[in-house]
């Protein structure tokens, strides 16, 4: 995902010591230390050990939901980060020579997992289900990657190289796919024993309906939509937007001031054109050459020929002043929706119920999906003024954070990203959502805790769990997370049909040894049907049954599960312990 680098929260690297320059000094034949470059660490064997060991912990978490590991490259084209990433990631590129193209370190995995789905030979079935792990890389400045003490007492000096783990989810939609996505990244760090998080959740649609509620014309949404994403990447929110509104209502101001007759247009033009060449070129650049794609900045047409073309396609002049008053109320209003998603979402609806009907559906319809999940509603914060990624994500965006003693420390994030598989030129299904969580800062937050200490690991059991229709949804959904809180792989799919051979063949793609089919309520008698193996004819079977079946094989399905049997000494405190899992999980921060 495009979430800024983890914080090097663990340990900095450290100046050679000064035994070691003192004995280089001393000897003349002795060479002196060769220091890490700043911004990355090197991990004992022991320290090394134990970030492993919470490595495979959360691709095991990731494995038993169903998300298949996959490799991308290291070395990739700068292009394929330029298209869509925007300047928060492009500007940090590490940029590599050599290469037949412009070549850089990954800097995050999304976009190398949308073109390895892009470039697949036969395209796979939908929804596509992967995890990954590994190394990416941001160009930090040097004055970064000193240590600043935060407000909470920790120093969180940026990273050059850390470690991502996530999943990615492409080809589907919905509620209750965002809501897998959120729920399998809560989920999977209150396994580990993280036990006090918040999931702070954000919409960027509702920004955008906002904007194009207020009669802005779509060709000036972009450039004020780069402005936000800019200043969110460097810790801002949607208030961001003020400065290029800001700087439209000085335009438009000038536009209409010069001379008597108002309705001049050559004096409009004019003023206009001043008024442009007192702005610098970056900003000309983005307002108009965004606005007017390859017409702006490339000596094509002067500044006063942009202006007039845009005159003739909206009568800017006359209009922009009172649609961006209406931007900046509606701006004040979203910075102002943050707080506890119970409280939040009855103002949601007073407020923007009318002016932006489908967003504040969508945000009410997920808060209820994740309950489906059994995330309780209090510890979702909602921040509708949320602009980080606003040039990358298309609409859910979401942070996980833990609360620590010594402060909150932000372990992730992720959102949906439709639309970015068309942007890399695939013609395949453009809709995708997933997350990354800094495996640096996951680690820390345990150590500090003393989570990390010897524990076994069970191999997961593969499950299909299919809905019998739609209204039984969210009985397949507690029934799968229940599976997943006694270690076994459960697979939720919840557009088969459990009576079709579809779902016998999908159940073989995946390897699963059983298929469950949800009819009720999922603890009553006789609402489950079990087929094991899956082409074997259905029985109808209790919890009871399906739960002594789980504890006598503890075997995933063929191939499935290799990470998961993690044997080390040094491990997860009560990561073998099931309802250890379950009290985190319902507890309320």
């Amino acid at each position: 995902m495009t979430a800024d680098p983890p914080a090097n929260v663990s340990q900095p690297n450290e100046p050679a010591s000064s035994p070691q320059l003192a004995a280089s000094l001393d000897d003349p034949d002795l060479e002196p230390p060769i220091e890490p470059i700043r911004g990355t660490r090197g991990w004992s064997p022991h320290s090394f050990e134990s970030l492993e060991v919470v490595e495979e912990a959360l691709m095991a978490s990731f494995l038993q939901a169903g998300y298949d590991r996959l490799r991308t490259p290291v070395l990739e084209p700068v292009e394929l980060h330029a298209r869509k990433s925007g300047a928060a990631i492009v500007s940090k590129l590490f940029e590599v020579n050599g290469a037949e193209v412009p070549a850089c370190l990954r800097p995050e995995f999304t976009a190398g997992i949308v073109r390895t789905f892009s470039a697949m030979e036969q395209t796979p079935t939908l929804p596509w289900r992967v995890c990954v792990s590994g190394p990416v890389f941001r160009n930090e400045a040097v004055g970064e990657l000193a240590e600043r003490p935060e407000p909470n007492g920790i120093t969180q000096p940026k990273l050059r190289e850390f470690h991502q783990v996530g999943v990615e989810l492409l080809g589907a939609s919905g509620p209750e796919i965002d809501a897998e996505i959120i729920w399998l990244a809560d989920w999977s760090l209150a396994r580990l024993g993280i036990e006090q998080r918040l999931i702070r959740l954000g919409d960027l649609s509702l920004a955008r309906e906002v904007l194009a509620g207020a009669g802005l014309p779509p060709a000036l949404l972009a450039p004020l939509i780069e402005m936000v994403s800019e200043g969110a990447a460097q810790g801002g929110s949607v208030r961001s937007m003020e400065r290029g509104l800001d700087q439209l209502s000085r335009w438009a101001a000038l536009s209409v001031s010069g001379g008597p007759d108002r309705h001049d247009e050559e004096s409009a033009h004019a003023s206009a054109s001043a008024s442009m060449s007192n702005a610098s070129s970056t900003d000309l650049e983005r307002m108009l050459g965004v606005a007017l794609p390859g017409q702006a900045g490339r000596g094509r047409r002067d500044p006063a020929e942009i202006t007039r073309r845009l005159q003739r396609k909206w009568t800017l002049a006359r209009q922009l002043p009172a649609v961006l008053d209406r931007l900046r109320g509606g701006v004040e209003r979203l910075h102002d929706l943050r707080g506890p998603a119970p409280t939040i979402l009855p103002r949601l609806e007073r407020e923007f119920g009318a002016v932006a009907p489908a967003s504040t559906a969508a945000i009410q319809d997920l808060v209820a999906s994740l309950a489906d999940h059994g995330v309780d509603p209090d510890r979702i914060e909602l921040d509708l003024g949320l602009g980080r990624g606003l040039g990358f994500y298309s609409r859910m965006v979401f942070e996980i954070v833990a609360r620590t003693p010594r402060g909150p420390v932000e372990l992730g994030g992720g959102g949906r990203y439709d639309g970015l598989a068309r942007v890399l030129g695939s013609t395949r299904d453009d809709r995708g959502v997933g997350f990354a969580l800094g495996l640096e800062r996951v680690w820390h937050v345990l150590n500090a805790s003393g989570r990390l200490r010897s524990s076994p690991w069970r191999e997961p059991l593969g499950f299909l769990v299919l809905p019998d229709g739609p209204r039984r949804i969210p009985q397949a959904v507690g029934l799968a997370v229940h599976l997943r809180d006694l270690r076994q792989r459960a697979v939720l799919e919840t557009n088969l049909h459990p009576h079709h051979p579809e779902a016998q063949a999908r159940a073989a793609e995946l390897g699963v040894a059983h298929v469950v089919v949800v009819r009720g309520p999922w603890r009553d008698s006789g609402s489950l049907l079990i087929q094991s193996p899956p082409a074997a004819p259905p029985r109808a079977v209790g919890l009871e049954e399906l739960t002594a079946l789980t504890a006598e094989n503890p075997g995933s399905g063929p191939g499935r599960g290799s990470s998961a049997s993690t044997a080390t000494s040094v491990g997860l405190s009560n990561a073998s312990n099931p309802s250890a899992a379950t009290t985190r999980w319902t507890a309320r921060d």
